[in-house]
């Protein structure tokens, strides 16, 4: 009768003691968040590092290749050298 009775306050103590964890201030339930967040503000870094890597050789790219400053002009803003005619031709509509 002993034994029941050791086990059932080891059960009641390890009950209390998991309430007190688990909703006891919070706490646990603040360190869930506190984790998530950080794997989400571990993958926005990871996407930014690799963005930021993509955007550094194209500088370097811009710096250093005069030829990649004229495509991107002609390409982006529609610019022709001195000179030079620009065709542009419409497709054609069928009916």
């Amino acid at each position: 009768m002993v034994k029941a009775q050791k086990r059932k306050l080891v059960l009641w103590v390890m009950i209390g003691l998991a309430l007190v964890i688990l909703t006891g201030n919070h706490s646990f339930w603040r360190l869930v968040k506190a984790y998530r967040e950080k794997a989400g503000l571990e993958k926005t870094l990871s996407r930014l590092t690799a963005e930021n890597q993509t955007l550094r050789q194209q500088i370097y790219v811009y710096e250093h290749d005069d030829n990649a400053i004229e495509k991107l002009a002609r390409e982006e803003l529609g610019l022709t050298k001195e000179g030079e005619i620009e065709y542009r031709v419409k497709k054609a509509t069928t009916k």
